[in-house]
């Protein structure tokens, strides 16, 4: 009986863990492949604010992995104070958040764990991947993140997200970058589009040619990514 009782609970266990794996995620591992769906230019008086400056060309597609997206949520999910082991420990987080809440394949799709989080989180999370991936754009336009742009004023004036630096920018001064993320059934391109526009006029366009920590604004950009849940 001893036996019989030791090989049942054995079975019970390997049939919990067969269990586990058949309900587990398939895990995010392929790169995907974004289309950049609109780009919308809006002209400054002085136009550049910085003679000799021109903007990059903008991107078409975005390409990225898993840990490279990971690696962006933390790096704008924290100030430029934050210790190396800090943003390894916020990399390794994101890193399971997008792993299981983004499905595997070239495109990009939600994973149905998404509903298995508060409306709160939820929100939380459709907010640090439009960061994320806020922070790729900027870095495959050739910009390098600078500091969070709280910096741009004491005040609780509404401000951009991001500053950056270097690539075209070099020698004439910084780049805001707004992020908006957001993960829901009535997400189109057309509001993606208009959230992006609404911000930039809101948030970005007030502050160009103004002085930051890091030197004088030149640039911006207001980056807007929308993902409806159950579709590509």
């Amino acid at each position: 009986m001893h036996a019989q009782r030791g090989c049942r609970r054995r079975q019970d266990a390997r049939e919990r863990v067969l269990s586990t794996l058949l309900s587990a995620p398939a895990i995010w591992r392929t790169e995907k492949k974004v289309t950049v769906s609109g780009h919308t230019r809006h002209r400054h008086k002085p136009s550049p604010i910085s003679s000799g400056f021109e903007a990059p060309a903008a991107n078409t597609t975005l390409m990225f992995g898993p840990s490279a997206l990971a690696a962006s949520i933390a790096r704008t999910a924290t100030l430029r104070s934050a210790p190396p082991e800090m943003l390894a420990r916020w990399g390794d987080s994101a890193l399971t958040q997008v792993e299981w809440l983004v499905e595997d394949g070239a495109a990009f799709a939600l994973s149905q764990h998404l509903q298995a989080l508060a409306d709160a989180e939820r929100t939380s999370f459709a907010g640090r991947v439009g960061a994320g991936i806020t922070d790729l754009l900027m870095n495959a336009l050739g910009f390098t993140w600078r500091d969070n742009a709280a910096c741009l004023s004491s005040s609780l004036a509404p401000h951009a997200d991001f500053i950056y630096a270097d690539g075209a920018v070099s020698g004439h001064g910084v780049v805001l970058a707004e992020a908006h993320g957001s993960f829901a059934a009535s997400v189109s391109s057309a509001g993606v589009t208009r959230e992006a526009k609404r911000k930039y006029l809101r948030q970005v366009r007030p502050h160009l040619a103004t002085t930051s920590p890091h030197g004088k604004v030149i640039h911006g950009y207001s980056i807007a990514f929308g993902s409806r849940p159950g579709a590509t």
